[in-house]
């Protein structure tokens, strides 16, 4: 598994707590962290990620996402799969 080098991740205090615990198994240094609003919101759309995705550095290969449900789904859904990786339980 390539080494996570971005991660967008949701202003509060839960999904903090869970990237602190990911950060420890799924990379062996820490990569930059955006924390953003965006991710956030209630009424939030896979759009808004999809979008905040398609704006990141493109020699940037690897970002994870922490967020929330139902718009993390929802993006999963809607993205193209070909290109992404996602971590399996």
């Amino acid at each position: 598994m390539r080494e996570i080098e971005l991660v967008y991740c949701s202003g509060s205090n839960r999904t903090k707590q869970t990237l602190d615990c990911l950060l420890e198994f799924i990379s062996p240094s820490i990569p930059e962290i955006v924390y953003d609003d965006i991710i956030y919101e209630k009424n939030g759309d896979w759009i808004d990620i999809s979008t905040l995705i398609s704006r990141t550095d493109p020699l940037v290969k690897t970002i994870a996402i922490v967020g929330h449900n139902p718009t993390l789904s929802s993006l999963y859904q809607n993205i193209d799969t070909q290109n992404f990786v996602f971590l399996e339980r």
